[in-house]
Order: C-alpha cells, then structure tokens, then sequence
C-alpha cells in the first residue's frame, strides 16, 4: 500500500537510501532529503513556496515530489497554482512500483487541480507520456538557437553529431574556416535585416529586481493570454543573485524603464547537446510585445561582446517566438515540455502562453 505524504526530518535517511537505489541504476536526478536543500521558501507567504512529498510502501520511501505554489495570471483574473516538480518513482528502475507515479500525480491533484511540469527532457521521456495517459495537456516548447562562434559550434555539437559522415563534414567546416565565416555573415544579416534598427532600446545591467520590473508586470498583464508570476519579489526568488551564470538587464526606451530580460553564460564541459562550448542562453524575460525583437538583438549583441559561442532560448508565446525569427535565430528539436494538466488553462492556446526556461525548475541545464 503506497502512503504519499509531506516529508519530515525523520525522513532524510530514508531518502537518501531510496536516492543511491536510483543512482546505482544509473538515474542523475535526486530527490532532496530536506526541505532546507530547497532554494524556495516552504511555507506559505512569499510569491512561490514549496513543499516536498514523500511516498511509502510500509516503512520504505519509494518516490516523491515538490509541489511549488505560485499564481497563474490570465487576462481576467489569476489562478492559484502548481508546479508539479522533480516527480521521482522507483518504477523507473523496478516495474513493481510502476504504479507509484501515477499515485504522485494523484495526490499533487488533490492539493491543486491547476498543475504544469516543464521540462522533462523531451516528449519520448516517461513523465511526458504517463500525464499524456492521464488527459494532460502536453506540448514542446519551441527551441531557437543562434551560431555565433561557427568553428566551435561545429566542433562541439554533440546533438548534430551523431554520424561520422556529419562529423566529418563538421570538422572540415571548422577546420577550413567555413564555419566560422558563415557564423560572421549570418551576424551581419542579422544586423541589417533584424529587429534593432526598426526599434532601438538600451539595456541597464542590474543585481536583482525592483518596482519598475512590478510597474512592467502591471502594464504586460492584458498583453498575454497567461503567464505565471513575474513580479520582483518571485523573479529575486526564481534567479537569487547567487547564481553567477545570471545577467539581468532592464529593458529602457527614452529613458523609461519598459522591460526586462535575464540571460545565463555558461561555460560548458561535456554538455550531452553542447560539449564544452561557452553558452548564451536568454532566459526569461517581459515586455511590450512590439519590443520584443529590438531587446532579443541588443541582448544578442552584449552576449556576443561575452565571448559565447551560441545563443539558445525556449519560447512559448507568438511574440517571442517571432522576434527570435526576426533576429535570424534558427529553429531546432526542443526537450524541453510543458504539461497541463485540465484546469491549467487549457483553454488558452501554446501560442498565448508567456512560458519559458525562467519558469518551472528555472535554467537549471543552461
């Protein structure tokens, strides 16, 4: 009989067993042990806080998850919420506890009937499928990527290079300099024809976020058919200035401060899609969607001046997606999903979302 319940300190031991039966079968994610080894608060109060759950069969933790509350903001009013986070089975590695996330995804549903999980690693992983079979919502958010350094992209590609034929034809491109000359001239025609000379906007490097990013959430709201909280006080929670692979950046038209954006620079070591290429990865951010676009072309360029390699971002909404496009970013195949489950505005199309890797775990492989 599985007994699923919030975590206690009596429960750490027993976490820790349950996360080495995991990582012995080769699984990487881990359940936390604590509530103290979470970075959001855990009791109610602050914009988003968490709580941790464990499930049982007698005395042997086989499973848990976080459920993270925060608020979902429609055009016409705002709904309480989950983020249904880091759900963790034994089934995965023994088919006698398959039954154990369905029972996870049960009782996060009867704390909150509002549920969404983003990211999950692609539509062929096994959460995607299992809230698929339960009647969720279940979708990719699109993927864009911009090349900037072309020889070190071509060398470290990991997601491209799957054949030796491809790495060949990568090297060659590195090796004789195509790459990095093709990279230069995309640049260019992304400068001519792009975003930034239609509408010119400055960014202002900040530590963490203020009443003007709450006066910016205030005038976006009508703007979007949904998106979660993005005032300062969940966006200090969400990117702590503890985290050094984020930048933040107002977004200031004449002097005005209309907009925001969070990126990450990382440089990578082995990434199993990226190798060891230095990162750019816009993040999250809001704005007007008619400025969208001249933003995406100024960050660019600030993370260019960085030294990155390549620039990725995931993004929802029709808006950013166009400005990415407009700023000559290329699609690619996205892992990275958001599953709704049926009173999580379903109603409200992908394309009218404001969803993004700022939301749910937050950057966490960027």
């Amino acid at each position: 009989m599985i007994r699923v319940e919030l975590i206690s300190e009596a429960d750490a031991a027993d976490v820790r067993a349950f996360n080495a039966r995991l990582r012995a079968a080769g699984v990487e994610f881990q359940s936390p042990a604590r509530l103290t080894e979470l970075t959001t608060p855990v009791s109610s109060g602050p914009a988003l806080w968490a709580q941790v759950w464990v499930a049982r069969d007698d005395e042997t933790v086989r499973g848990g998850f976080i459920l993270k509350h925060e608020r979902l903001f429609l055009a016409d009013g705002v709904l309480d919420v989950g983020n249904f986070q880091l759900p963790l089975s034994e089934g995965i590695v023994d088919r006698r506890y398959a039954m154990v996330a369905f029972e996870l995804v049960r009782t996060a549903l009867r704390e909150n009937a509002r549920l969404y999980s983003l990211g999950m690693g692609g539509m062929h992983r096994p959460l995607p499928r299992v809230l698929a079979r339960l009647g969720w919502t279940v979708e990719s958010v699109p993927f864009f990527f911009r090349v900037i350094r072309g020889g070190t992209f071509a060398r470290n590609i990991r997601a491209l290079r799957t054949s030796k034929l491809r790495r060949f034809l990568l090297d060659a491109a590195a090796f004789t300099g195509l790459a990095s000359v093709s990279a230069a001239c995309w640049r260019v025609a992304a400068r001519v024809t792009g975003s930034a000379p239609r509408r010119s906007v400055n960014l202002t490097p900040v530590p963490d976020f203020d009443a003007r990013v709450d006066a910016v959430f205030e005038a976006c709201k009508p703007l979007f058919g949904a998106m979660l909280e993005r005032g300062s006080e969940a966006l200090n929670l969400k990117f702590p200035r503890s985290d050094a692979r984020l930048f933040r950046f107002l977004v200031e038209k004449d002097g005005r401060c209309i907009g925001w954006l969070i990126v990450t620079v990382t440089q990578l070591h082995g990434h199993r899609q990226f190798g060891s290429m230095h990162l750019g990865a816009i993040v999250d951010g809001l704005m007007p969607p008619e400025f969208t676009g001249a933003a995406i072309a100024s960050v660019t360029e600030v993370m260019t001046r960085m030294g990155v390699d390549t620039i990725v971002s995931n993004q929802s909404h029709s808006a950013w997606r166009s400005a990415l496009r407009d700023n000559l970013f290329l699609p690619g195949s996205s892992n990275f999903v958001l599953a709704r489950s049926p009173g999580f505005a379903t109603g409200i199309s992908l394309s009218d979302l404001h969803v993004n890797r700022g939301d749910g775990d937050g950057p966490i492989n960027l």
